[in-house]
């Protein structure tokens, strides 16, 4: 791609890429999920030539773990809790969706202790329901009473239903990885408005930020006709391939979409 070669290296960039996936492989367990040491190293080496940003489901304080370099922005909850460099910490729910949330949550929970072999992932802002260990009827019928139990509040606008990844991933509509980018976006080119944003995730919950980013680069992890992304990477390695060629800097790895 020598054509987006010769943008970034004219006129800057803003990366943002997602966690689970796309900068660490999916697992089992999704508290044991990891950076490789590639994927680690190449980002320390690209943060120190432009703004860089982790988009994620996880909570804030869960991603900082998980990312721990200094100097990249994270983005917890979808977009509802934001941490900037030398800028610090912020909340960007508002306390009425906050209190109307715990309704959701409630719910939730109720479902989910039907099933034992669930995994909950409880992130103040959104929940995640990691169904990977139950078997497929099981599966198909916790995500039926889930949305069933959820579709009041679905209706009202209190809650969103992501479900891909063999989890059922709940949040506050107002803040989605689209929103989120474009805040990110917002602040990290406050000094060049020229920069490029490239996106990179592998998830339906990717797929806002697709959007919204119309004029930027975006990859999506594994080629899928209905996504909004550009371009495709056809496995989590090219992430590495990608962040690599992108520090010498050279961006021939991407693969037109279809």
């Amino acid at each position: 791609m020598p054509s987006i070669l010769r943008r970034i290296q004219k006129c800057g960039a803003v990366l943002m890429l997602d966690f689970d996936g796309t900068l660490a492989p999916i697992v089992e367990d999704y508290r044991r999920a990891r950076m490789p040491k590639k994927t680690r190293t190449s980002l320390a080496f690209l943060v120190k030539k432009l703004p860089i940003a982790v988009l994620s489901g996880r909570g804030l304080s869960d991603i900082r773990r998980k990312v721990r370099l200094m100097n990249v922005t994270l983005v917890g909850c979808h977009g509802a809790e934001i941490s900037v460099p030398r800028h610090g910490r912020y909340v960007t729910v508002a306390k009425k969706r906050a209190s109307a949330f715990r309704a959701v949550r409630t719910a939730l929970f109720h479902v989910a202790a039907e099933y034992p072999k669930l995994l909950i992932e409880d992130k103040r802002f959104a929940i995640a329901a990691h169904y990977r260990h139950l078997c497929p009827a099981k599966a198909r019928e916790f995500r039926a009473d889930a949305r069933t139990a959820l579709a009041s509040h679905v209706k009202s606008g209190t809650a969103r239903i992501l479900d891909s990844h063999s989890t059922f991933d709940v949040s506050i509509p107002a803040h989605t990885k689209g929103t989120a980018a474009n805040e990110v976006y917002r602040l990290l080119a406050r000094r060049n408005r020229h920069a490029i944003p490239i996106y990179i995730g592998d998830s339906t919950t990717d797929e806002d930020a697709f959007r919204e980013l119309k004029n930027g680069v975006t990859i999506r992890i594994g080629p899928s006709p209905s996504s909004h992304a550009h371009y495709y990477f056809s496995s989590r390695d090219e992430v590495d391939t990608f962040l690599s060629a992108l520090g010498e800097p050279a961006i021939n790895t991407l693969s037109p979409k279809w």
